[in-house]
């Protein structure tokens, strides 16, 4: 097989993160957790040009206003003038969210989901970025169920508590396109 000289080598770390359950009563969980090693594993990902893209995704456990969020990970809102080395968390502008959250506890919906990106993904000059406008959180009418206690609609669970629901999952799944971009053959 042939050596293709038109297309450029595109390299796309994926992490995926599933935090510490948060604490209800009592301490509620530490902003230190695991961040400082995503923050340090993305960071050197994304420094390493062999290595430019880096998505880090998953249940985070914490709103996109917690410390380990803003602080300890470092991940803020979209940009409109990226930094390659700063993290970006596609989800933290409420405002752009079409449910208020991926999970609901006791009748509160909560945005503890998140995708945090490296800034050259947002930078619409890179080969590969995030479309502009494509961050929504995937909520079809199967993905829900009524909420009986709280009301409104709940995600459909495999299990409630010890009932067995057989449903999906207690999180809504989120949903970003990237745009892969292929230069010209010229």
């Amino acid at each position: 097989m042939g050596k293709n000289n038109n297309l450029r080598h595109i390299r796309c770390i994926r992490l995926s993160s599933s935090f510490a359950l948060r604490r209800r009563k009592g301490k509620r969980s530490r902003p230190f957790r695991c961040c400082p090693y995503i923050k340090v594993s993305v960071r050197l990902l994304a420094t390493n040009p062999e290595n430019a893209s880096t998505p880090d995704h998953g249940d985070f456990n914490d709103t996109p206003e917690n410390a380990s969020i803003t602080q300890i990970l470092s991940a803020g809102k979209i940009s409109e003038n990226p930094e390659s080395d700063k993290l970006y968390n596609l989800f933290a502008d409420p405002h752009v969210l079409n449910n208020p959250g991926t999970h609901k506890y006791q009748g509160e919906w909560n945005q503890l989901d998140h995708i945090v990106v490296s800034g050259n993904l947002i930078d619409k000059n890179s080969l590969m970025h995030v479309v502009p406008g494509s961050n929504r959180i995937f909520m079809p009418p199967f993905l829900l169920t009524d909420d009986k206690t709280w009301h409104g609609k709940r995600p459909f669970r495999t299990y409630y508590g010890f009932k067995y629901e057989g449903g999906y999952s207690d999180h809504l799944p989120l949903i970003t396109d990237f745009l892969l971009s292929l230069p010209n053959k010229d």
